[in-house]
C-alpha cells in the first residue's frame, strides 16, 4: 500500500479530532579532510538530514513519515560484495512509513515500509549516480515490543523482509575483469533478497545500568549468481546465504560530579555467514570452496561525558577481527599460500557537540581506523589500509 494511501486510511479511521502534528527534524552541516595511506584531500562538505514528524491519529495510533539522507566525501572501504571496496564519494536517500499502533499499556506493534538509494563512486573520474554499485533497497517490517516497569523494561521481536538490486551492474559488470568468475558469469548476479527474524531486550537492573541484548538471523537467496564448480562451470541453482549476529552492550551512569555527567560502557557483537558459493579463480586456475564463509568478533568501549547539559563529548574504541574459513591467503604476487585469511581492524571515535541555543550546535567529529590482514594480494579487495578523517560543522535539530 503507498504511503499516501495508507495516510488517509488511517485519518479516516480516527476518531473525529484535528490530526496533532509532532514535529521532529534534524539537519548537520559539517566540513574536514580524510586521509588514505598518507594522501590527503583539500577541504570537503559532509552533510545529513533526516524529517520524521509523528501524526498522532488518535489515542492510539502514531503515524510517522521518514524522509533522510546523507552526503559523505571520505576515502574509505566498504564491504560491497564478499569483500572492501576503496570508495570515494557516497550519497544515499530513505524514504519511509512507520506506524505505531498501542495495542494496551504493556503492547504496541511497529509496522515500517522504506525505499532506499545509494550512489557510491570508487574513482574520482566515476561520476556520482553513474557507479557500479549504485543499488536501490526496497523493505517492509513488522515489530512487536512488551514495555515493563520492572528490570525488563522493553523486549522486541520483528520479522522483515527486503531486497537490494544493483541497477547498474547489468551493463558495466563484463568491464571488471578482476573479480571472481562467479560474479563476472551472470546478469544480475549481485541481486539479492533478505527475510529476517530479530529479538531484542532492554534491562534496567538499577536506576545507573543499562543492558542490551540483541540476535539476528538473516536467509538470503541470490537473484542470478549460480554457483560455481570445481571446473569452474555452474550449477542450475542460485547462491543462497544464512547470515546470523548477536550483540551485547552495558551502559553505566557514573555520579554527577559538580555540573559534569558522564557515562561509560561497552559493546560486543558476534556475526557469522554461511554461502554455498565458491571461488573459482580461472588465472590460476585453481577452485577455493567455501570463499564467503567466515565469522567476526568485535568489541570495545565507550566514555560519555556532558558539561551543563550543553558540552558533550563521546570517545569510542572497537576492535573487530574477522576469520575466513577457507578464503586463503596470497602472497603481493598473488601465489597461494596454506592459511586462511584474518583480518584486524581498530577503530578510534572522537565526536563532540556544543548547544548553541534555539536547536543549533557546533559538531566535531574525527576517526582513525587500521586494518590489517596476512592477505597481501589486493587487487580484488582491500585488507590492508589505514584511513583518518575529522569534521566540524553546525547541525540544527527540532
Amino acid at each position: 500500500m503507498r504511503a499516501p494511501l495508507l495516510l488517509a486510511v488511517l485519518v479516516l479511521a480516527a476518531p473525529a479530532r484535528a490530526v496533532e502534528v509532532i514535529p521532529s527534524a534534524k539537519v548537520s552541516v559539517m566540513g574536514g579532510q580524510f586521509f588514505f595511506q598518507g594522501q590527503s584531500t583539500s577541504f570537503n562538505a559532509n552533510s545529513d538530514w533526516s524529517f520524521t514528524p509523528g501524526l498522532k491519529l488518535g489515542e492510539r495510533d502514531l503515524l510517522i513519515p521518514i524522509v533522510s539522507g546523507q552526503y559523505r566525501r571520505t576515502r574509505e572501504v566498504q564491504e560491497l560484495i564478499g569483500g572492501g571496496f576503496l570508495t570515494q564519494e557516497t550519497l544515499d536517500n530513505t524514504l519511509g512509513l512507520r506506524w505505531i499502533r498501542l495495542l494496551n499499556q504493556e503492547w504496541n506493534v511497529k509496522s515500517t515500509l522504506s525505499y532506499k538509494n545509494e550512489l557510491l563512486t570508487e574513482s574520482a573520474s566515476e561520476k556520482l549516480g553513474a557507479g557500479l554499485f549504485d543499488y536501490h533497497k526496497a523493505a517492509a517490517s513488522i515489530e512487536f515490543e512488551r514495555l515493563g516497569q520492572g528490570a525488563v523494561r522493553s523486549v522486541r521481536q520483528s520479522l522483515g523482509a527486503y531486497a537490494v538490486r544493483f541497477y547498474h551492474y547489468r551493463a558495466l559488470s563484463a568491464e571488471t575483469a578482476d573479480l571472481g568468475a562467479e560474479v563476472n558469469a551472470g546478469d544480475r548476479v549481485l541481486d539479492f533478497s533478505a527475510y529476517e527474524y530479530s529479538a531484542a531486550v532492554d534491562v534496567v537492573p538499577d536506576e545507573r545500568t543499562l543492558l542490551s541484548f540483541s540476535a539476528m538471523a538473516s536467509l538470503r537467496p541470490y537473484r542470478d549468481q549460480k554457483v560455481v564448480t570445481v571446473s569452474g562451470t555452474y550449477l542450475g541453482r542460485n547462491r543462497f546465504d544464512a547470515y546470523m549476529a548477536g550483540a551485547a552492550s552495558a551502559r553505566r551512569s557514573l555520579p554527577d560530579w559538580g555540573t559534569l555527567e558522564s557515562s561509560l560502557g561497552l559493546n560486543a557483537a558476534y556475526s557469522r555467514l554461511e554461502s554455498d558459493q565458491h571461488n573459482y579463480d580461472a588465472q590460476n586456475t585453481r577452485f577455493n570452496p567455501g570463499y564467503y564463509d567466515y565469522g567476526e568478533l568485535s568489541a570495545g568501549p565507550f566514555v560519555a561525558a556532558r558539561w551543563r547539559r550543553r558540552l558533550g563529548a563521546t570517545l569510542s574504541y572497537d576492535f573487530s577481527r574477522r576469520a575466513y574459513d577457507h578464503r586463503p591467503v596470497q602472497d603481493a604476487t598473488g601465489s597461494y599460500g596454506g592459511d586462511a585469511i584474518r583480518l584486524n581492524t581498530h577503530t578510534v571515535n572522537l565526536s563532540a557537540s556544543w548547544l548553541l541555543g534555539r536547536g543549533f550546535s557546533l559538531i566535531g567529529q574525527g576517526t582513525y581506523r587500521r586494518s590489517t590482514s596476512n592477505m597481501l594480494y589486493e587487487s580484488s579487495y582491500r585488507y590492508n589500509y589505514w584511513t583518518a578523517n575529522y569534521y566540524a560543522g553546525v547541525s540544527w535539530a527540532l
